[in-house]
């Protein structure tokens, strides 16, 4: 048993082997993906045994782990019970190690305190917060000698800095921003064989440029922006495992294929930018980019084989075919095949030998939708999709939607004149008025803020829930 022991220290070398410790992750912060919310509480709890140990060893460093813990209970459970906890362990974990004594731990408990900060202000919306982690990064980054503090206190400079431009800097502006986190990144790559958990935070920190370039672009309107936010959503999921690393993996998917809202009263131009999108409006000015090509001058036919689907107001179904020969006739090779489809609505499985002038006003709906997903598009555009259907039918729609949008990681823009039933489903919303944006932002955001839901859409709920 112990020869056995020895061999296996021989052949996978014995600094790869943590000791015991409390808790399922061994201090492995990147292990933290694979547990539930209450297993990550319980492993919070467990490293604040471990820290609190007579003869605990390194208690700094079983500090600055119970931090990580808590931290990442705040960010998934939201409360600011949690947050505190996670700041004030960081703190103590600084104190331990102290700026003289080891000033590479020291810096990246900072950097921790950091964090907690930031995630304050993204939780709570005080920017506030966000000058404190800033304080907090540049104080690592110059007690910093080495190890993972240096290219996260670099990061956390570079995204808070990239967001305080965002408001009013041009897309020089924005490539400047981007081009801070490409050295950071680097050096959480070369740290990669001497720290596991640096392999997962250089894939995060190309979702935080992801979500930067995103938000950017849409305000600049510039596709280019945008083709850079998808190509480093793309290069983090590559480096991403479904199975070990589900909730990363997950975000870089939905930073890759978002869905906006597009939202406004009668008469705003909702329709008609869908219409124009589409290829269905003469041309006056301007350039429609889609996935980095200008498609401004193709045909709608042409639009929709290069991955863009269309559900119009109309439905305009084959009403002389049947369910099953509106789908064939103009299905296009894909992972969109008629057993997917039929598994997103039964009903129409169950319906396929009926003619399209048979089904109820719901079924046709949703032969709409399956219709634009059998032509494998990466971009849906569906236009007021639950005008005049049955309540039923509306929460089977809803449901199928929000399949399509949040697991299959379908790009959508969905016209809607009920914010509250869709807003859960899409990551931000537009409202227009007068042909104009009069809001541009996040979909959850838009949900609570009253007032603007009441200015711009006359909803009179204090909320959309």
């Amino acid at each position: 048993m112990f020869e056995f022991g020895r061999e296996l220290k021989r052949l996978f070398g014995a600094d790869t082997i943590n000791p015991p410790r409390d808790g399922l992750t061994g201090g492995d912060s990147s292990l933290l993906e694979l547990l539930d919310l209450r297993m990550i509480a319980q492993e919070g709890r467990a490293a604040d045994t471990a820290a609190g140990r007579v003869g605990a060893k390194d208690k700094a460093q079983r500090r600055l782990e119970s931090a990580i813990v808590w931290r990442e209970v705040a960010r998934r459970s939201g409360e600011a019970a949690m947050l505190r906890k996670a700041a004030s362990t960081a703190e103590a974990a600084a104190e331990a190690f102290g700026r003289e004594r080891r000033p590479d731990g020291w810096a990246r408990a900072r950097c921790e305190q950091a964090f907690c900060a930031m995630l304050g202000a993204e939780l709570f919306g005080d920017e506030g917060l966000n000058a404190a982690a800033e304080v907090a990064f540049r104080e690592a980054r110059a007690a910093a000698r080495g190890g993972l503090a240096l290219p996260l206190a670099d990061l956390g400079i570079a995204a808070i800095e990239a967001r305080a431009q965002m408001t009013k800097g041009d897309a020089c502006a924005a490539r400047a921003a981007a081009a801070k986190f490409a050295a950071p990144i680097a050096g959480l790559q070369s740290l990669t064989k001497r720290c596991r958990a640096a392999r997962l935070l250089a894939l995060e920190a190309r979702l935080v440029l992801a979500d930067i370039l995103i938000a950017w672009g849409a305000r600049l309107r510039d596709a280019d922006i945008l083709v850079m936010a998808r190509d480093e959503a793309e290069r983090a999921l590559k480096g991403l495992d479904s199975a070990f690393e589900p909730l990363s993996w997950a975000r870089a998917a939905a930073l890759r294929g978002q869905a906006m809202a597009l939202l406004g009263r009668n008469g705003t131009g909702k329709t008609t930018l869908i219409n124009t999108i589409v290829g269905l409006t003469r041309w006056r000015g301007g350039s429609i980019f889609f996935d980095g090509r200008d498609i401004t001058r193709l045909r709608p036919d042409q639009r929709a084989l290069g991955g863009i689907g269309w559900v119009p107001q109309e439905r305009n179904i084959f009403k002389s075919l049947t369910v099953e020969e509106n789908l064939t006739a103009i299905m296009c090779p894909g992972p969109w095949g008629l057993d997917r489809i039929y598994a997103m609505f039964p009903r129409l499985a169950e319906r396929k030998r009926n003619m399209g002038n048979q089904l109820s006003g719901g079924e046709q709906q949703m032969l709409a939708v399956a219709r634009a997903l059998a032509l494998n598009p990466r971009l849906l555009l569906l236009d007021e999709p639950l005008e005049g259907l049955a309540p039923i039918i509306v929460d089977e729609l809803l449901a199928a939607l929000r399949k399509i949008i949040r697991e299959e990681q379908m790009s959508a823009i969905i016209v809607e004149q009920s914010a509250r039933k869709i807003l859960p489903l899409t990551d931000s919303a537009v409202i227009l008025e007068r042909g104009a944006v009069a809001y541009s932002g996040k979909s959850a955001a838009l949900a609570q803020d009253a007032d603007t839901l009441s200015h711009l859409l006359g909803v009179a709920e204090r909320g959309v829930h």
